[in-house]
């Protein structure tokens, strides 16, 4: 236990570092990404609309 203690503690070290160094980015990026998000949610649902709307049309077309 006492001699995995020193590569623990180099694990943590390098977690803490990747963490310091990624976390800002993703903080700078949020909004860029919630607008992303936003633009695909309304486009696929834009789509579903669409594509049920042209389907109900075909099927009252076909009676």
């Amino acid at each position: 236990m006492i001699k995995r203690l020193p590569s623990v503690a180099w694990s943590v070290l390098g977690i803490a570092i990747a963490l310091s160094i990624v976390v800002p980015i993703i903080q700078a990026a949020a909004p860029l990404i919630i607008a992303i998000i936003g633009a695909v949610t309304i486009s696929f649902i834009a789509w579903r609309l669409v594509t049920f709307y042209i389907a109900r049309r075909n099927f009252r077309d076909t009676d």
